[in-house]
């Protein structure tokens, strides 16, 4: 069992009349995903307003989350505003993702 793994596995996203599984991103998307913050902030802002769009932006700059990278046996790739590579038994959020 993967604590974080279970987590975005167990959040469901449905869209189409089909149910998606979150799952975690690689460290290396997630440097896709905040090189292009500022654009998804703009869509978010565009979409929902500035409120939704400031706290996404602020979620993801300042909250270290775990992704699929591990980096040796006890410790993994997290992610902020950058990649850091932190023991298994801290405690970090999950951001799950869902592929559509």
């Amino acid at each position: 069992s993967v604590p974080a793994f279970d987590y975005a596995y167990g959040q469901i996203f449905t869209i189409g009349g089909e149910d998606l599984h979150g799952f975690l991103m690689s460290v290396g998307q997630e440097y896709v995903h905040v090189a292009n913050i500022g654009i998804i902030r703009q869509v978010l802002e565009t979409l929902y307003g500035e409120t939704i769009a400031t706290g996404y932006y602020n979620f993801v700059m300042n909250n270290w989350r775990w992704t699929s990278t591990q980096g040796v046996a006890t410790r993994a790739w997290n992610f902020s505003s950058s990649a850091s590579n932190f023991n298994k038994s801290g405690s970090y959020v999950v951001l799950p993702v869902y592929a559509c």
